[in-house]
């Protein structure tokens, strides 16, 4: 159980920018609670440290300067198109035709931690575009 390589530094970056809004059950923060287990302390410390403090997600409400709000967008528009094409990759490795040699991704985790964290993506993205 941990975070695929890929995963790692998203594992920060989804968290400061939106995650840490989601309530504590949502499958990304179980897995994001679990997962800085195996990050360096640095990083660590960095996820600890934002862990109570507000999103940027949260912080662009007060802040709707068009730059910064682009910026988020493209961002979260490149994330969203990353996580789509996993969820396609995830979803093709996990079909039932191999039931029994692949039940969970590379983290531990079932499609389902997958296709939640591109909903909580395109979710973010549609805070921001409501600024």
């Amino acid at each position: 159980v941990g975070p695929g390589g890929g995963q790692v530094p998203l594992l920060i970056i989804d968290n400061i920018l939106f995650a840490f809004d989601l309530p504590a059950d949502h499958i990304y923060r179980v897995f994001s609670e679990e997962g800085i287990k195996f990050l360096t302390p640095e990083l660590i410390n960095l996820y600890q440290s934002h862990k109570n403090e507000p999103s940027i997600i949260q912080l662009c409400n007060n802040n709707t300067e068009a730059v910064l709000v682009d910026f988020l967008q493209e961002f979260l528009n490149e994330l969203i198109r990353y996580r789509q094409v996993h969820y396609l990759v995830a979803k093709s490795a996990l079909n039932d035709e191999n039931k029994g040699n692949y039940e969970t991704g590379s983290a531990g985790y079932r499609l389902e931690m997958v296709e939640k964290t591109l909903m909580a993506t395109k979710d973010a993205l549609r805070k921001i575009k409501a600024f």
